[in-house]
């Protein structure tokens, strides 16, 4: 391969976001090329994958087997209490993130896209036409890629956001560090409900297991920075009754490991995510929901958006900060769930993170928090 390539919009990043807009662009006939520092799309595990499951809708994507579990539950434990909250009105599923979205890519790719995996970006500079001129290490032996515009869908420490000096980095008070495994040999009873653990000893944090039918699951570990994730992660699973009843052993297999953080910021405001000839999208532009962690649908539909405003900016013939502001406003009033916009749904689970949390410690009368729960996961 040479050793630079022409392209009009680089993606830096393989998930959902960097798929999503690099699909849509390619819809619209627009030349794109994705850069993925992993091995493979969805190498790493870095998510539990629960979401709604109109995020399918949305993407057009079929049911298909990235599905392991469909969910109507949601079962919250604190110390010897338990809930369970059953929804009429709502479905979730539990997908496996690398099947998910080897399936985007897989559509992204017949639409024209380029993928180059084991491609790392190491830094951007502008030529005198104010383009783009990638540094990359790539097994191809590729080093520089130029580009009109950039997307950096590449996750809470974006390298894209850093180099253009657009996001700051996140402070140890504005992110989770989780830590997760999937886990099998098991034998769940309840398989249709995502299952929250929260415990005096982690606060402002807790544990989780997400069926994958009912010998397997995804468990994870999400706490604050220095509660040291990993040896609670494994510690938790040797000795944790309550972790062992809702897994149906003692004795689970480990097959895969992973982890990173989740941010608590909310959305960064415009001009963290928005300069000249670049964007932000999914969890570099911290479009994340802060309580449970559930990047996946915001992800997609920071891609659309981000992917509407650079086939707009580029029928005009303009890539300018005015001209790409557009995107803070349309991921702003993309369609989420039950009426909301993303921008309401995100807004209001960050306003709920702190009373959410305040409800397991032992300030907080069990029949306030048994209200309150009722009240959070109300229909």
């Amino acid at each position: 391969m040479e050793e630079s390539l022409q392209t009009q919009v680089l993606i830096v990043g393989a998930g959902p976001s960097g798929l999503m807009t690099a699909w849509r662009l390619a819809e619209a006939g627009i030349p794109c090329v994705v850069i993925e520092k992993q091995s493979a799309v969805g190498a790493h595990l870095n998510c539990a994958g629960g979401v709604d499951e109109s995020v399918l809708d949305f993407v057009g994507m079929g049911r298909g087997g990235y599905i392991k579990q469909h969910v109507d539950t949601f079962r919250i434990y604190y110390n010897d209490e338990s809930y369970r909250r059953r929804y009429r009105n709502w479905k979730g599923i539990v997908v496996s993130r690398t099947e998910f979205d080897r399936a985007l890519a897989l559509r992204a790719e017949e639409a024209g896209v380029k993928i180059m995996l084991q491609t790392r970006l190491d830094g951007l500079q502008r030529d005198e036409d104010g383009d783009f001129i990638a540094q990359v290490t790539s097994v191809f032996g590729l080093k520089t890629i130029h580009s009109r515009l950039v997307v950096g869908a590449d996750g809470p420490k974006t390298k894209v956001g850093t180099c253009l000096g657009m996001a700051p980095r996140l402070r140890p008070d504005q992110y989770i560090v989780f830590a997760t495994m999937d886990l099998g040999g098991l034998q769940l009873e309840e398989t249709e409900a995502w299952h929250f653990l929260f415990r005096d000893e982690l606060p402002n944090s807790y544990t989780w297991v997400f069926p994958h039918g009912k010998h397997a699951a995804n468990y994870g570990v999400g706490m604050l920075p220095g509660q040291h994730h990993g040896n609670w992660l494994k510690d938790l699973l040797r000795a944790d009754p309550l972790l062992h009843k809702i897994l149906g052993t003692t004795t689970p297999e480990v097959r895969r490991r992973g982890g990173g953080i989740v941010p608590l910021c909310g959305p960064r405001p415009l001009d963290e995510i928005v300069t000249d000839g670049a964007l932000l999208v999914g969890d570099a532009a911290g479009m994340i929901e802060p309580i449970f962690g559930e990047g996946i649908f915001p992800a997609v539909l920071s891609g659309a958006a981000a992917a509407e405003t650079i086939v707009d900016a580029l029928s005009r013939g303009k890539t300018d900060k005015a001209t790409l502001a557009v995107y803070d406003r349309r991921w702003r009033a993309m369609p989420y769930t039950d009426g909301w916009t993303l921008e309401e749904y995100l807004n209001w689970m960050l306003s709920q993170y702190k009373p959410f949390y305040r409800l397991f410690t032992r300030k907080t009368w069990r029949w306030k928090r048994r209200w309150m729960i009722r009240r959070f996961f109300s229909d």
